[in-house]
């Protein structure tokens, strides 16, 4: 706890005290806290909004998840004590994010990502199996 308290008042003292260049967060009025599982869509929603260098990306991807999957998701649910959001008075406009041991992030993230593209392989043979069938016999 004491790793993501400091964490937090780092972030923190790092705002700017008065107004903003950044067009994400609309009032000088922010507030860091802990992430909470009800901020995944809108770290999602600022992570498409910021991916294309700073800008909005939100054309470039058919799936407009796709860049919180990789960038976002991974923390929000392996590392949550190390997850915070920026907000202001319109709701969340930024997020911080952290491991606190970068190798066995990568380890773990990469179990799940394989366990999702299992999962996803079977689900693949499974359709083409069932198409495959003769309706009389599904």
């Amino acid at each position: 706890r004491f790793v993501a308290d400091a964490a937090a008042q780092a972030v923190q003292n790092m705002l700017p005290s008065s107004g903003s260049d950044r067009p994400h967060c609309a009032s000088p009025g922010f507030r860091i806290r802990p992430f909470e599982p009800r901020d995944m869509d809108d770290v999602y929603e600022v992570c498409l909004k910021t991916g294309d260098a700073g800008s909005d990306a939100s054309g470039q991807y058919k799936d407009g998840r796709l860049l919180g999957h990789m960038y976002v998701g991974p923390y929000c649910k392996l590392q949550p004590r190390l997850a915070f959001v920026l907000e202001d008075e319109q709701g969340v406009c930024g997020y911080v994010l952290g491991a606190l041991d970068t190798a066995e992030f990568y380890r773990k993230m990469e179990e799940q990502v394989s366990r999702l593209l299992q999962l996803q392989r079977g689900r693949t043979a499974r359709a083409r199996q069932t198409s495959a069938t003769p309706k009389l016999l599904r």
